[in-house]
């Protein structure tokens, strides 16, 4: 993962935590990033997710808030317990490129951050406040190296006592 990449990661789970500060235990939220590379777009991802009482379907539009390679969507206010369920595909016209499924247990007075990355190896190694990460297979054309995966990291942090990273 390039130090640009990282800093990206840290910065979404700063900016998460810092953004509402003085939030409470009856409230979660969900955002999402991805990072550009050439020929690897947040156009080509479909993302549907649910917390057991409301689903959300996203594109690639949906990522509109844009810093050098990095597309942020706003943040989704989520269920306190249970079970976050992201579905997504990576889409070309007629062809998935990739597809797969995350579950995350959801928890009070938290902020969940889930980012989107074409790299060979763990992105998540160096991250800090990183809590998971989960390679998809990714078809050829997306690939710039044999070992180009869709990688998924996922991190977090409270609401109301943040950690600063």
């Amino acid at each position: 993962m390039t130090l640009a990449k990282l800093g990206g990661v840290m910065l979404s789970l700063g900016m998460a935590a810092a953004s509402m500060a003085c939030g409470n235990g009856d409230r979660a939220f969900v955002g999402y990033t991805f990072f550009e590379d050439p020929g690897f777009a947040p156009e080509l991802l479909v993302l549907e997710f649910s917390d057991g009482r409301q689903g959300r379907r996203l594109t690639g539009g949906d990522f509109g808030d844009r810093t050098g390679t990095r597309w942020d969507t706003r943040e989704f206010q989520t269920q306190t317990t249970g079970e976050l369920v992201a579905s997504f595909w990576l889409v070309q016209g007629a062809d998935t490129l990739s597809s797969g499924e995350l579950r995350i247990d959801l928890r009070p007075d938290w902020r969940w951050n889930i980012s989107f990355f074409r790299e060979a190896a763990d992105p998540s190694a160096t991250c800090f406040g990183c809590v998971g990460a989960a390679a998809y297979e990714l078809a050829s054309v997306l690939k710039t190296v044999p070992a180009d995966s869709l990688w998924l990291v996922w991190g977090g942090n409270s609401i109301s006592d943040p950690a600063v990273f």
